[in-house]
């Protein structure tokens, strides 16, 4: 009585085959999006040093300020948030696995846009004020 047909067996075997496909491809995505976060969050104080040297007493600006204060908020975001994706990623439920995946492939963007903008502002003005000593 609630045997599938051969039809409806191969139609639940390939959803089953493309839910896994789209899984993977998530997964890849979210872990080789993590490594330059990861890389960044973990090479914040090398960031500083080098502003220190080359700044010398110039202000930097409140990201840049933000962003070396709390390295380690944004180094453990950066290695937490990929292990939640893929956590959620092999969730039972397909639609909700993808949808946390989504959100925290979204805030891995922008914690990587923010380390990003922040830590290459002050790099921007130190090459401006090259530039325009060699004028």
């Amino acid at each position: 009585m609630n045997e599938l047909s051969p039809t409806d067996k191969s139609q639940a075997d390939s959803q089953l085959r493309l839910s896994r496909g789209v899984r993977c491809a998530m997964a890849s995505i979210v872990l080789g999006f993590s490594y330059p976060n990861v890389r960044i969050s973990m090479n914040i104080d090398k960031f500083q040093h080098i502003y220190h040297d080359m700044l010398g007493n110039k202000p930097m600006t409140p990201s840049t300020n933000f962003v070396i204060h709390y390295q380690t908020l944004f180094a453990s975001l950066s290695i937490l948030l990929p292990i939640i994706a893929v956590a959620a990623i092999f969730g039972r439920r397909i639609v909700i696995a993808l949808y946390y995946s989504s959100v925290t492939l979204i805030l891995l963007f922008v914690v990587f846009y923010f380390e990003l903008h922040a830590l290459f502002t002050p790099l921007i003005s130190i090459i401006q004020g090259m530039a325009g000593s060699t004028q």
